[in-house]
């Protein structure tokens, strides 16, 4: 059964975050996929399969701000471009939503991964800026609702201190 209205985003997020949160708006992140509809009849096998792509895995600990970029569809929403950022686990689990079903037409996926982190009014990264990302989180929101609850949220692992 799919919920009328409720769309997903996976975000790898710059302040941990845990399951069950509520947000008005998406902490500062980094989008992994573009919102999406899910069956809610497959979700116990997303959960697990984002457990095995993220729980504890050493990704994204080497992100650093770059140029500074317009996104959006009037291309109005201003963004800080990610370098540095491993694209493998997005290219796995872009192929794991894809395979998992039939989406309805506004579920279009893009084939090119841009690492961005958007300015929020009192947050933005900043060029140069190293930044780790602790969490990766799926939250779901229900049209017409402005809050974001945070599904389920994988930790991940840091690198050692060099020394």
């Amino acid at each position: 059964m799919l919920i009328i209205g409720e769309r997903l985003l996976i975000a790898a997020t710059v302040d941990p975050v845990e399951t069950g949160q509520e947000f008005r708006k998406v902490p500062l992140h980094m989008s992994l996929q573009q919102p999406f509809s899910f069956p809610d009849t497959q979700k116990k096998f997303l959960f697990g399969a984002m457990e095995n792509f993220f729980d504890g895995k050493v990704i994204f600990q080497d992100a650093v701000g770059g140029k500074k970029v317009m996104y959006g569809p009037d291309h109005d929403v201003p963004a800080r471009e990610m370098l540095r950022v491993q694209g493998g686990p997005w290219f796995g689990l872009r192929a794991l939503i894809k395979s998992m079903g039939k989406f309805p037409k506004d579920n279009q996926f893009v084939d090119v991964f841009s690492p961005h982190v958007s300015d929020m009014l009192y947050q933005a990264a900043k060029r140069g800026q190293q930044i780790a990302f602790p969490t990766v989180a799926l939250f779901a929101t229900n049209e017409g609702d402005p809050i974001k609850r945070v599904l389920a949220s994988y930790e991940l692992g840091s690198k050692e201190p060099r020394g």
